[in-house]
């Protein structure tokens, strides 16, 4: 997604933790931040509720090389690695972000994570929209509804 803003600001926002609770509405709660500003080793705790369930994470930077790459391993009640990526790109940034859960063992794991993959890709994408709406907001980029130009 592109998102008209400067690049250090995107990857700055974006790897921050602080920042989750303004774009994630599946978060409720983000506490135990340490380790600011946000680099290797970076760790805090989040509660998150999806697909009715409530899930504790603990979530740990395990690569960050700003302003392009960042890499969280999760664990908890769910385990994977989120990767976000930023590129300059036409006067702004192209960020992506992509989850990569290890599915639960066992077929009621499999077909857990069988429901909750599409409801995943689908709050990453609208967590990805928020994201470009409140950046650009930021810095300028956009008007009220959103809309950028």
């Amino acid at each position: 997604m592109r998102v008209k803003a400067p690049i250090e600001a995107v990857f700055g926002a974006v790897t921050d933790p602080r920042r989750t609770l303004d774009w994630n509405p599946g978060l409720v709660e983000v506490a135990d931040v340490a380790g600011l500003p946000p680099g290797i080793g970076t760790s805090w705790r989040q509660v998150a509720h999806y697909a009715g369930r409530t899930v504790s994470l603990t979530c740990r930077v395990v690569a960050f090389s700003p302003p392009h790459v960042g890499v969280l391993d999760v664990t908890g009640d769910y385990e994977g690695k989120v990767t976000t990526r930023c590129q300059p790109a036409d006067g702004g940034t192209l960020l992506s972000q992509t989850i990569e859960f290890t599915p639960p063992s066992g077929i009621r794991g499999r077909l857990a994570m069988a429901v909750a993959h599409p409801l995943i890709a689908r709050e990453v994408s609208h967590t990805l929209h928020r994201q470009k709406v409140i950046l650009e907001r930021e810095a300028g980029g956009a008007d009220e509804s959103g809309s950028s130009g």
